[in-house]
């Protein structure tokens, strides 16, 4: 796996954020629809880099959030695309 990671040039700390967003939009989607899942993912993305803003030396960092809904996002996508065909 992480060859992968530098075959794409992907830095550990937006790979960590990619994993754990996946891993949260598929956990709520055992319970809920996608929709709800990737609201979900952004919110508690959005949050967690404004928490970090607050609590520690590290800024916020809209790449952070990018990374974290990345993807869900893709996986919302090509569901929705496979229910409309």
């Amino acid at each position: 796996m992480e060859s992968l990671f530098k075959i794409i040039n992907l830095p550990q700390d937006k790979a960590n954020h990619a994993l754990y967003g996946l891993a949260l939009y598929s956990i709520i989607t055992i319970f809920s629809s996608s929709l709800i899942a990737l609201s979900v993912v952004v919110i508690v993305a959005t949050c967690k880099e404004i928490y970090d803003s607050f609590t520690t030396k590290h800024d916020a960092e809209a790449n952070d959030i990018l990374a974290t809904i990345s993807m869900p996002m893709m996986l919302f996508l090509l569901e929705t695309i496979k229910d409309m065909l």
